[in-house]
């Protein structure tokens, strides 16, 4: 069996279900680039133009396997990150909604600390569809896999998806959503621009403006 490790954090809130669909030896890496594909060093995947990102400020205490059951430690590189877990499934139609409109967004935001990670919780009649069906679609952030929802459980206990959460550098809950409707997307796209830090003319860090989470 993988090795699993995951800190227990409460969720604050969640928002009403909209759209949703009910829940039916390896190395070890740090999450980037291609959904799965090989991660040599903490930066892969990163980018540095918004300052240096070349350290690693913390790992949470989130580990699953990838497409390629490599081990995938979450991690971030700087004390703004924030990490986007978006569980999804091959057979819920609103999640693959949900992550086409992911991908722009780390694509614009990934070098100010965004990341991404597309958790699958498919189970055995689905899972050895995710890797074709993630390449099949272009995923660049990480596609891991929570084959016995063990970590989907412990932010939305009901299970229900599509469901996103959003943590900190620090492995805090800052929000949540559940659910996937047209729209949903812009004031997330709203919210990641004023919380992440901006990148000044040199390419350094700036403050971002504070915003509360929905």
């Amino acid at each position: 069996m993988v090795k699993k490790a995951f800190r227990i954090i409460p969720v604050l809130s969640l928002a009403a279900a909209l759209a949703g669909c009910d829940d039916g030896s390896s190395s070890t890496k740090t999450p980037g680039g291609d959904g799965g594909a090989e991660a040599s060093t903490a930066t892969d995947g990163a980018g540095g133009a918004c300052g240096d990102r070349s350290g690693t400020y913390k790992e949470l205490e989130i580990m699953l396997p990838d497409i390629n059951d490599d081990d995938v430690t979450i991690t971030s590189k700087t004390d703004h990150d924030l990490h986007i877990l978006c569980f999804w499934a091959v057979w819920c139609t609103p999640c693959q909604a949900e992550l086409a409109k992911m991908g722009p967004m780390w694509e614009e935001m990934k070098d100010r600390g965004l990341n991404i990670y597309a958790i699958s919780i498919d189970g055995p009649d689905s899972t050895s569809r995710v890797p074709g069906f993630a390449q099949s679609q272009g995923y660049k952030f990480p596609v891991l896999l929570d084959r016995e929802t063990e970590v989907l459980a412990q932010y939305n206990p009901k299970g229900d998806i599509p469901f996103y959460v959003i943590l900190d550098a620090d492995g805090n809950v800052v929000k949540s959503h559940q659910g996937y409707v047209k729209g949903d997307m812009v004031g997330l796209k709203k919210y990641l621009d004023t919380t992440l830090p901006k990148c000044d003319a040199e390419g350094a860090d700036a403050p971002a403006a504070e915003a509360s989470a929905e």
